[in-house]
């Protein structure tokens, strides 16, 4: 568990420090406008879908190896899933032209002509992405972990190259940026087919038949609910920014790359938790879910001094990232507004998270589903009805509203599932130390001494750290002993 754990960590800082740099090509190149906005909206759909199909078949698949029934093997899982893959693809692909209207109602007609053709070509993300999931489960289920959970990371820095390359060459708008994706895709795959044929063990692949089939089915359809609701909140988001005018979805879309660093941590420990357990389970060892607590506290010892740090250097991080090129000083305000309002949903990256792989290692899919589409619900309601009211400000506020709700149906159901003891933490002593640091944090970044960016947002962050562990330790916070135990467990 702690090898998976620390691999997932190693994978996030990969993939979220290529994203950052993906993020800042494009902020430079188109800053927040039109172009910036066809971007987002024709990967939307196909990321959408490789997202709920990749992570429902890397649950399935290993679910599989570790029941060791010779009847169900993983063809009728890799039949099942290139079905709905080939499906989609073409779906995705023929109604290009309705799919763009319904992602961006409030754009003209002439915008929807030529995203709809650029739809069309990001459709093939859809079967590149899902190649590379595949592969990353079976080379996991081998015992090759690291090629598998670092894939995603491998995706993202093959496109921070290429878009780099885009920028160099002055050929950095939304075909390029398509384009670029594909071809990152692409070569990961490469990686891991070779990967997976040098690691090639006898295939457990059983039989293909209507009753392994629709289980195949069941299983991808129940772990895919359980991420759906997330995915189409993101969905709704952007359909909803399109009515608050232009630029409105770029906006949203490069604050919501900054503000999910604040779970980021604590999802990669999960996930190295959750994958550490599947793993485990395929190789015939303890199948049952750790605690539900040694999924949540960690999550909130690491997570609480991060989100200080954004808090506290939110304008500076904005700069760093975005502001050069044609990403300008309004649009870095903009884009720091919408920041702050997002980490209104700081809940919902330190303790659902965690706490829905938990529900989901325990076989809770069906409540995953349900506490989620009722986010979503909620959050389509009010998305549409705050963009009118409050623009970009209302839609975000909107998705802090339903990821909180959710958040506490889920923490509600992990108590009586477990008991509320097995959920008790020290929460007052953690938040005081976060309030603390961050109080410190806000002092410096406040410094007029200071100079503006990378040096102020550096002191700022190493004062958050260092008062948060000093006031970890006068309260006798049991964080530090906690998270040793936990990375020098086997």
């Amino acid at each position: 568990m702690r090898r998976h754990s620390l691999l997932f960590i190693l994978g996030m800082i990969l993939d979220k420090g290529a994203a950052a740099v993906f993020m800042a090509a494009l902020a430079f190149a188109l800053g927040v406008g039109g172009e910036a906005d066809t971007y987002f909206v024709v990967v939307a759909a196909p990321l959408l879908l490789a997202a709920l199909l990749g992570d429902s078949f890397m649950v399935v698949g290993l679910r599989t190896i570790a029941a060791e029934d010779p009847r169900h093997g993983l063809n009728a899982d890799l039949v099942a899933y290139g079905a709905a893959c080939l499906g989609l693809w073409g779906l995705m692909a023929g109604c290009a032209a309705p799919l763009v209207v319904v992602l961006a109602p409030g754009k003209e007609a002439a915008w929807h002509a030529r995203a709809a053709g650029l739809q069309v070509l990001s459709s093939a993300l859809l079967p590149l992405l899902l190649t590379g999931h595949v592969l990353a489960a079976i080379l996991i289920g081998r015992g090759r972990a690291a090629a598998g959970i670092l894939r995603s990371a491998m995706v993202n820095v093959a496109g921070a190259v290429q878009a780099l390359a885009l920028v160099a060459l002055g050929r950095c708008d939304a075909e390029g940026l398509v384009e670029t994706a594909l071809a990152g895709a692409a070569l990961v795959d490469v990686f891991l087919l070779v990967m997976a044929h040098r690691h090639a063990r006898p295939w457990p692949g059983g039989t293909v038949t209507g009753r392994t089939l629709a289980a195949s089915l069941r299983g991808l359809a129940l772990v895919a609910g359980g991420n759906l609701p997330h995915n189409l909140i993101l969905v709704v988001e952007r359909a909803a920014a399109s009515l608050a005018g232009e630029g409105a979805i770029s906006a949203i879309a490069m604050a919501r790359s900054v503000a999910p660093l604040v779970g980021a941590l604590p999802a990669a420990i999960a996930a190295g938790q959750f994958t550490g357990a599947m793993a485990s389970a395929a190789e015939g060892g303890e199948r049952r879910p750790p605690p539900a607590g040694a999924m949540i506290y960690p999550a909130l010892v690491v997570g609480l001094p991060v989100l200080m740090v954004l808090l506290a250097a939110n304008q500076d991080i904005v700069a760093i990232l975005f502001q050069r090129g044609r990403f300008t000083l309004e649009d870095s305000r903009a884009v720091s507004g919408l920041l702050l309002l997002f980490y209104l949903a700081s809940g919902y990256f330190l303790l659902s998270t965690p706490l829905m792989k938990w529900l989901q290692l325990a076989g809770h899919d069906r409540f995953n589903v349900g506490s989620g589409m009722a986010a979503a619900i909620l959050h389509a309601g009010l998305a549409l009805w705050w963009a009118r009211i409050g623009g970009p400000g209302g839609i975000v506020l909107a998705y802090a509203a339903a990821t909180t709700a959710q958040t506490a149906l889920v923490v509600a159901k992990a108590a009586r599932v477990q008991g509320a003891a097995a959920l008790a933490l020290p929460l007052p002593s953690l938040l005081a130390a976060a309030a603390v640091s961050g109080l410190a944090g806000l002092v410096v970044a406040a410094d007029g001494l200071l100079a503006p960016g990378v040096p102020r947002a550096m002191a700022t962050a190493a004062a958050v750290l260092v008062t948060y562990a000093l006031a970890g330790r006068l309260l006798r916070l049991p964080g530090f002993t906690a998270l040793r135990t936990f990375f020098r467990a086997p």
